[in-house]
C-alpha cells in the first residue's frame, strides 16, 4: 500500500533540521565557546552548521544514510525504488 502524506507531513520528513545528532554537535559547540551559523542558505546544500572563523561547514547525516545497521536505519516499506 502507498503511503500518502500531506503536503506539511512531506515537508516535515524533507526538511529535518534540528535532529538529535544536530543538538549534540550545537550542544558541544556552544559548551567549547564556538560561534556557529545553523542552515546557511548562502552555501550548496544548505548545511548544517557553518562555523565561519574556522571556515568549516559540517553537514551531519543520521543512522538512515550511514545503514550501519541500527533500528533507525532501515530501509522505507514505501518507494523503496526511488
Amino acid at each position: 500500500m502507498v503511503e500518502i502524506l500531506t503536503k506539511k507531513r512531506n515537508s516535515q520528513l524533507l526538511n529535518s533540521r534540528n535532529t538529535k545528532p544536530e543538538i549534540k554537535v550545537q550542544n558541544i559547540l556552544i559548551k567549547k565557546n564556538i560561534k556557529f551559523l545553523k542552515h546557511v542558505k548562502l552555501f550548496a546544500g544548505t548545511p548544517d552548521i557553518v562555523i565561519k572563523s574556522l571556515k568549516i561547514i559540517i553537514d551531519i547525516k543520521g543512522c538512515f544514510w550511514h545503514q550501519h545497521g541500527c533500528i533507525n536505519s532501515k530501509l522505507p516499506r514505501s518507494n523503496q525504488i526511488f
